[in-house]
Order: C-alpha cells, then structure tokens, then sequence
C-alpha cells in the first residue's frame, strides 16, 4: 500500500463493508481485502436463538472477544456460556460454533489469522 496517510489505516463503522445474515449480519473492517495480509477483523451480530453459521473447521486461528449478549461456544464436544468481556480462543482445525442463546442480540469482535 503506497498511502501512508492515517486516513489509510483507519476503518469507521459506517465504511465497512456489511454483509447480511439470515439472522444478523457481519462487518469486515480489516483483512485480505485492503490492508491486512495475516490476519482478518469483523464485528458480527447475530439475534437471540440464531448461529451465524453451521459448526464448521478451518486451518487458522480465530479469538471471539464478546461485546454484547450472551453465546453458546462449541469447541470440539466442550460447549461454554460465555458473557460480555470474554473472549474464545478457537484452535486450528477444531470443529467450533456459536449460538446466540441470550435475549438480546450477540454483538462479537472476531479475529482470524490467515
């Protein structure tokens, strides 16, 4: 990226690009897409009873830090509750998922390595 400029490095809400969700919806801020090479930032949504997704694998690292509600995280067969302030850690390769199972909507900061 040749602009050094601040304005380059910083990504408001109202500039992310939202992808919707059956049940919610995702904002990517930063990743392979504009300046990041490693590593993606996204903030999701999902509503009360809703995964974003099917349980599912992959071959990198991902930190679920919540910020609002409450979710269900399934690591392999160990499923936790966790609250706001918390963040999952989410090993290379495990079968992970979430459900929001709280009565307001689950607001996370997600943080993948590539």
């Amino acid at each position: 990226m040749t602009d050094t400029t601040a304005d380059a490095w910083v990504f408001p809400w109202d500039d992310a690009r939202k992808r919707p969700r059956d049940h919610g919806f995702a904002m990517p801020f930063v990743g392979p897409d504009n300046v990041a090479k490693i590593f993606s930032v996204h903030v999701s949504i999902v509503e009360p009873g809703y995964r974003p997704h099917e349980p599912h694998t992959h071959d990198d690292e991902e930190a679920i830090y919540l910020l609002e509600g409450k979710l269900e995280v399934t690591i392999d067969d160990q499923v936790s509750v966790i609250e706001p302030d918390t963040v999952a850690f989410l090993p290379p390769g495990s079968l992970h998922g979430l459900r929001n199972c709280g009565d307001v909507n689950a607001r996370y900061v997600v943080v993948r390595s590539r």
